[in-house]
């Protein structure tokens, strides 16, 4: 009997260790700083979101469930079908996907995000996707607004060395029209 309470005890302390991992993993997942989601590779449909990408994205707990991925993708260039379908055949041809997308929320409202997927086979979801996303609006912004300043200097500077060339051609005519008065001068002077 000490034998089978000694193994007994052991197997309660590998399934509290156990437990205690999956806590915390659970306790990771609700805390990250990144939205996380699992979609299923075969359907595109969401099984899983942390409560940091329902927040970003304006949903509820459980409310993304069961929806396709392209249906937190925002219109634009290209419908959010077109885009999850584009994402979805690099995901199949390498197995990672990374890059800046333009996302909605469930009120509308647009924002970007950046987004690192890859694939993996889970135990009871088989083959899926995990995509963790960061809000980048605020990088988007400051980006646009660098490229508007570093338009504008490109136009001052055009402008300004476009200025300084009519400077040195004035200059060149002053100088030409002044030899020519002096010459002038000359001349009307030797009569």
């Amino acid at each position: 009997m000490g034998e089978e309470s000694r193994k007994l005890g052991d197997c309660i302390n590998e399934l509290n260790e156990e437990e205690d991992g999956l806590y915390l993993q659970d306790e990771i997942m609700k805390n990250m700083a990144e939205g996380v989601v699992l979609v299923r590779t075969n359907s595109a449909s969401i099984v899983y979101t942390n409560p940091r990408f329902d927040r970003m994205f304006g949903y509820n707990a459980g409310e993304l469930l069961g929806k396709n991925i392209s249906a937190v993708n925002a219109p634009g260039d290209k419908s959010p079908e077109k885009v999850a379908e584009d994402i979805q055949d690099v995901l199949r041809k390498t197995g990672a996907w990374h890059g800046d997308i333009y996302n909605i929320k469930k009120n509308g409202t647009c924002f970007w995000g950046y987004a690192n997927v890859s694939t993996f086979n889970h135990s009871e979801f088989g083959e899926l996707w995990i995509g963790v996303h960061t809000d980048i609006t605020d990088r988007k912004k400051a980006e646009e607004t660098a490229a508007i300043r570093t338009h504008e200097m490109e136009v001052f500077y055009k402008a300004s060395m476009g200025r300084e060339e009519r400077i040195i051609e004035l200059k060149n005519t002053i100088k030409e029209l002044e030899e020519k008065i002096k010459n002038l001068e000359l001349q009307v002077g030797k009569k």
